[in-house]
Parts: C-alpha cells; sequence; structure tokens
C-alpha cells in the first residue's frame, strides 16, 4: 500500500508483471491487488474470519480496496451468540468491533422479539433497551458482552438486534437479512 497524498495526486509509479513502469491511481490499483488473511495477521490489522467467505461459505478473494472500505471505521458483528433459559428467563448476549475505529455515534442498542409464524416475523414486536451497552468500550477487537434478559422463553421466536446513531439504524457486517432497522439473527 502507499499513502494518500494530494500532493502526488494519489498516484505513483509502478513497475507491473511485465515489467512496464506505468503511473497508476491508489485506489485504482487496491481493487486489484488482493489481500490475505496471512498478511493482515502479520501487519496486525484486525479482520473477522468470515469476510473471507460469500454468504454460502465459500472461500472469496478480497481486494486492498475492500478492507480499508470494510475496516477504516468500525465493523460490528454480532458474533458469539449465546441463548440461554435462566429461571424461565431467556439471555441472550454478544458483539464485537474488528474495525479499526469505534463507534462512538452509536448510542442505543435494543433487542427485538418478535413472533414467528411459518418463518415470517409478525406485528407482535416488543423492544428491550440495553441499558448496559457503552460504544466506548467497542474500540478494535473490542468485544462488548451484552446481557438481555427477556421474560419467558423466546426459543421460538424472531430475535433481533437494532443498533441506531439518532434517527438512522445501523446494519452490522454479518452477512444477515436487515429489514426495518432490525439485523435479523434468529
Amino acid at each position: 500500500m502507499g499513502t494518500l497524498s494530494i500532493k502526488h495526486n494519489y498516484k505513483e509509479e509502478r513497475k507491473g508483471v511485465d515489467d512496464v513502469v506505468r503511473n497508476s491511481h491508489n485506489i485504482a490499483r487496491w481493487k486489484n491487488e488482493f489481500v490475505t488473511e496471512e498478511m493482515l495477521i502479520a501487519n496486525k490489522l484486525p479482520y473477522y474470519k468470515n469476510w473471507f467467505k460469500n454468504s454460502n461459505g465459500e472461500l472469496i478473494n478480497r481486494s486492498i480496496y475492500d478492507y480499508l472500505r470494510d475496516y477504516l471505521g468500525y465493523n460490528l458483528v454480532l458474533d458469539n451468540l449465546k441463548i440461554s433459559n435462566v429461571n424461565g428467563n431467556t439471555q441472550v448476549s454478544f458483539i464485537i468491533n474488528y474495525g479499526l475505529g469505534t463507534p462512538l455515534t452509536i448510542k442505543n442498542m435494543e433487542l427485538v422479539v418478535a413472533n414467528k409464524i411459518d418463518g415470517i416475523i409478525d406485528n407482535s414486536v416488543k423492544s428491550y433497551y440495553v441499558s448496559n451497552y457503552d460504544c466506548k468500550k467497542l474500540t478494535t477487537y473490542g468485544q462488548q458482552r451484552i446481557t438481555f434478559t427477556v421474560n419467558g422463553d423466546i426459543s421460538n421466536m424472531a430475535i433481533g438486534v437494532k443498533l441506531s446513531r439518532g434517527k438512522y439504524n445501523i446494519k452490522t457486517a454479518n452477512d444477515i437479512p436487515f429489514m426495518n432497522g432490525v439485523n435479523n439473527i434468529y
């Protein structure tokens, strides 16, 4: 990777594999230079292992441009999902930031629970605000254990998470349905 420099107009001279020297824009070139897990590990750069897979679980190539696009800010992933039943109540916990930035403006987090009828979420939505959510704890690789306690059994319910920055809802980096501002996880 080169530097982003206005002085150089984002261009560098670079010798290609055919030994021809060309001037090219870094950003355009980064779309065709690929990054690997090994490169990210060697450079101690954060990433989510499933980022290298498509929705079918097959390995895919990722470019340096993809990495910069996806990881320069925050990259929130609903991960390590654990649903447990404690004294008739259900507890759910998860959320990790794999990005280089901290999501300081995401102030609200809610667990959204709704009835499921043959895989369809009906209109009986209930939201549970998370009082212990603290966006400042979600630094790079910051994993914040968020615990929701819901009265009753929700094993046959649709479960989602809503993160918001004011009136804007945030989609997590997971490859999961995102509808009506809710990341649907179950």
